[in-house]
């Protein structure tokens, strides 16, 4: 005669073992939901504070910013940051802090975030680079104010930092010349300071989600 005991041992053991079975793919689901909406407050955020162009890959992020233009000239005049949020330092340890007053906007706001300890051997080169631009190149206030200059330190930089895209910059585009800047943290700032806390929040709860920092 048939025995159904093991059988019904079995559908047993699956019962008690069903509400565990699907505990990870609910936990993905409910992770997925998170990041999109943790996706979403960023890109808010960062529409909130004027940039464009916006782009989120895991833990790289872009965005740009034009940037007021002299009517008389008729130069649009634009910059890029790429922020590698895995070369970043806590970002849940920095704070807002007043950094001073534009005529324009009133007081200005901004918090920094520093490289990790990982990233020591490029805070070196980036430094002893910036040093070796001022040395080399007296007088120009590289890289705030564009000269013909920038296009030979332009070149120097991409020799350099060939890896660029691992670490943060900025890219800027004036008549139609881009050229690169370097930092040794990387500082984010605007002149409401709700606004770039909420920015701030939406950084950390993003960079935690994908692992970042």
């Amino acid at each position: 005669m048939w025995n159904r005991r093991p059988i019904i041992a079995l559908l047993f053991a699956i019962l008690l073992l069903a509400p565990f079975l699907g505990k990870t793919a609910f936990d993905q689901v409910s992770i997925s939901k998170e990041k999109i909406a943790a996706e979403k407050e960023l890109l808010s955020s960062f529409s909130e504070m004027g940039y464009t162009e916006m782009l989120l890959d895991d833990c790289v992020i872009e965005f740009s910013r034009i940037l007021e233009n002299d009517p008389h000239d008729r130069v649009e005049r634009k910059y890029k940051r790429h922020i590698n949020l895995e070369s970043l330092d806590a970002l849940s340890a920095t704070r807002v802090y007043q950094v001073g007053q534009s005529a324009a906007y009133g007081s200005i706001f901004a918090f920094s975030v520093p490289y990790n300890d990982k990233y020591s051997d490029t805070i070196d080169k980036i430094r002893d680079f910036n040093f070796y631009v001022k040395v080399q190149f007296p007088g120009i206030r590289w890289p705030f104010e564009f000269t013909q200059e920038f296009l030979e330190i332009e070149e120097l930089l991409k020799e350099n930092f060939p890896q660029l895209q691992e670490i943060n910059y900025w890219s800027s585009d004036i008549k139609n010349i881009q050229y690169t800047q370097i930092f040794e943290r990387v500082d984010f700032t605007y002149s409401s300071e709700i606004e770039l806390n909420r920015f701030r929040a939406s950084l950390i709860n993003y960079s935690r989600l994908y692992s970042c920092t």
